[in-house]
């Protein structure tokens, strides 16, 4: 098709003269706003179908009004009148199939627009260059299109629901941000990648996360209670929770739900001295998988509500985990290496499954039991005999550990470590010592190694003989 340009002497969009050539432009037409003319424009046609659009800096304070009707664009639309204006209009749909550049423009007016992208492969996406200070409604990523946000200094923002049902890239050192209201839907066929980070800014929430979701990080950023996360997909990355430096409306309350799978590591950072940042799991009880580090730091205060859930470290790598001496839910070891407690905590159970865990001198407590199964800190793989030096562990429910016949649990801690368990439990091929269980119920060894230092422990044979030691 052909190209027009605006040459208006008055708003009217829909009106042939004020064109160039003359005629209203047709489906298809390249559009084009510049030093023509700067007379304002008001779209009074619906729809608008177009080959592109393309708003220059030259069109200078001249404003351009979607007037709340849908604008569909094959091609690339670009707001580049850094002195004009932009009104997305209210209800106005724009369905764009090129990229689109609104890095530029003087004042963006959102309204409760959408913009659909329906453009882009993951060969060749389609661009999505926005402003930090100049955030845009509704956006939708169609099924099939793919979208990137690639330059410097961009950084494309929303407030209203943000749809992906195809692709979107967020490159290495760039940023996607939803501000309040947001809410953030991937759904099963959508897909969010790239090593950028997406920031969720305060009362934003992800209420659908069903397909693909691996950027570099995501950065939550002043929580409040009205936020939750449902995931169902795992969260391929590295998750901040950050009061971001503010110590207004202190406490920050982030309430998350269902299965929370986080791949990377889980940072909650209270960064101001007098802010209180608390996660609240009592309400609806998630269950985390944790495949990095976790750490709950800062100089204010991080709290951790605990729900009935479940937290599993379930990482293919070393896991460093501080809870900072925080009560917290029924802990699981299922990794694939060694899971390192950092800072001590109080459970409501713990059970490790597979790999192994270094308890590294902490305070531990468990409501319930503490089991290690068959096959964790084996001697084979964790030979350390100072294994559990300094360690204080508290046992409301029984203890419990077993090892392999020719290759025994590793319980060993020649300079010293207690445990107080409440009820008596099952210990099988086992090599313990410096062990102190004096406080609570004694402990039973069957077919284990009796190292130096132990008190309370009765160590007995496949036939049943056993000797308590420190009682005699």
């Amino acid at each position: 098709m052909g190209q027009k340009k605006w040459n208006g002497v008055n708003t009217s969009y829909g009106t042939g003269s004020n064109w160039d050539p003359v005629g209203v432009p047709q489906t298809g037409d390249d559009v084009i706003f510049d030093a023509t003319s700067t007379q304002d424009c008001t779209l009074d046609v619906a729809p608008a179908s177009l080959g592109s659009l393309d708003i220059q800096n030259a069109y200078g304070t001249g404003h351009f009004d979607a007037n709340g009707e849908d604008v569909t664009v094959t091609g690339a639309v670009t707001f580049d009148n850094s002195t004009g204006t932009v009104s997305m209009g209210t209800s106005s749909i724009w369905t764009i199939g090129g990229s689109f550049d609104y890095l530029s423009v003087g004042t963006l007016v959102k309204g409760t627009s959408t913009v659909v992208m329906t453009g882009g492969t993951s060969e060749t996406p389609v661009n999505l260059i926005g402003h930090f200070q100049k955030d845009l409604k509704n956006l939708t990523i169609a099924l099939g299109a793919t979208v990137t946000t690639p330059s410097a200094a961009n950084q494309p923002q929303f407030d209203g629901v943000v749809l992906i049902n195809g692709g979107l890239e967020i490159p290495t050192g760039e940023e996607f941000t939803l501000n309040t209201p947001g809410d953030l839907q991937l759904s099963s066929t959508g897909s969010i990648t790239g090593g950028g980070t997406i920031f969720f800014n305060v009362g934003t929430k992800m209420t659908v996360c069903e397909g693909t979701f691996n950027p570099g990080s995501i950065q939550i950023q002043r929580p409040e209670s009205i936020r939750a996360f449902d995931s169902v997909s795992p969260w391929q990355c590295d998750v901040l929770v950050t009061d971001s430096n503010s110590a207004t409306n202190s406490p920050f309350l982030l309430k998350l739900s269902g299965t929370v799978d986080i791949t990377g590591s889980l940072t909650v950072r209270a960064e101001n001295v007098s802010s209180v940042l608390e996660i609240t799991n009592s309400t609806n009880d998630p269950d985390f998988l944790i495949g990095g580090d976790v750490s709950l730091e800062g100089d204010g205060t991080v709290t951790w509500d605990k729900g009935t859930g479940t937290i599993t470290l379930n990482g293919d790598a070393a896991q460093s985990v501080d809870f900072a001496d925080q009560s917290v839910e029924a802990i699981i070891i299922a990794s694939s290496d060694t899971v390192t407690f950092d800072g001590g905590w109080t459970a409501t159970s713990f059970s490790a499954e597979s790999g192994d865990f270094d308890p590294n001198g902490q305070t531990l407590e468990t409501v319930g039991g503490f089991a290690i199964a068959s096959g964790v800190n084996l001697l084979s793989s964790l030979a350390d005999a100072d294994l559990w030096d300094g360690v204080a562990l508290t046992v409301g429910g029984s203890f419990a550990a077993q090892g392999n016949p020719g290759d025994d649990c590793n319980l060993q801690g020649d300079g010293g470590w207690t445990l107080d368990a409440t009820a008596a439990g099952t210990v099988n091929n086992a090599a313990v010592s410096g062990c102190d269980a004096d406080v609570g119920v004694d402990i039973t060894a069957r077919n284990s190694l009796d190292g130096t230092g132990n008190s309370s422990w009765i160590f007995q044979d496949s036939g049943g003989a056993g000797l308590l030691l420190g009682m005699i």
